[in-house]
């Protein structure tokens, strides 16, 4: 698929785009409703790797890693993949991990480049996770209701967004 000028922007003729981000070296990477994830390179629209948790799961968020990569995600349970690069995959699945959200609605790197993870369900009982590079850790004290958005501000506050409002946790 090749990029089309309109105007002084570039569009790409791809449907159902359910999340985009770009990554720490300019990259545009785009999720789709049927759980493909693609990034445009040298002008070119790549897809990555489809074999992945999200296969056949809408991308509901993806954030860039800082390190040109992204990661992914799925609120229907599908667990979460790591892009380090359009054809290098990690997927981690929720049951096997054990601590990741089934349905993660939100994701944020953190001030010291860590990536959390927020819950999109109650049922899950799990509210905020934090992946360290190595482990995935509970972050306590932190609701555990579905959140449908997530930051971090300069000063390393999480904000957290939920139907019930908005709500700022402080790091220590």
């Amino acid at each position: 698929v090749l990029p089309e000028l309109v105007g002084d922007s570039t569009s790409y003729q791809i449907a159902d785009v359910t999340a985009v981000t770009a990554d720490s070296d300019g990259r545009l990477w785009i999720g789709k409703r049927n759980g493909a994830v693609y990034v445009v390179e040298d002008g070119a629209l790549i897809q990555c790797d489809k074999a992945g948790p999200l296969r056949r799961h809408r991308v509901d968020s993806i954030v860039g890693d800082g390190a040109g990569g992204v990661w992914a995600a799925s609120s229907y349970g599908a667990g979460v993949a790591h892009f380090r690069s359009s054809q290098d995959l990690v997927c981690y699945d929720a049951e096997r991990e054990g601590v990741i959200p089934a349905r993660v609605s939100a994701m944020a790197i953190g001030p010291e480049g860590t990536i959390f993870f927020a819950s999109a369900g109650a049922q899950d009982g799990v509210g905020v996770v934090e992946y360290d590079g190595e482990t995935f850790e509970k972050v306590e004290g932190v609701a555990s209701g579905p959140i449908s958005a997530m930051c971090f501000d300069q000063d390393g506050r999480m904000w957290l967004g939920s139907e019930e409002g908005l709500t700022v946790y402080g790091r220590d």
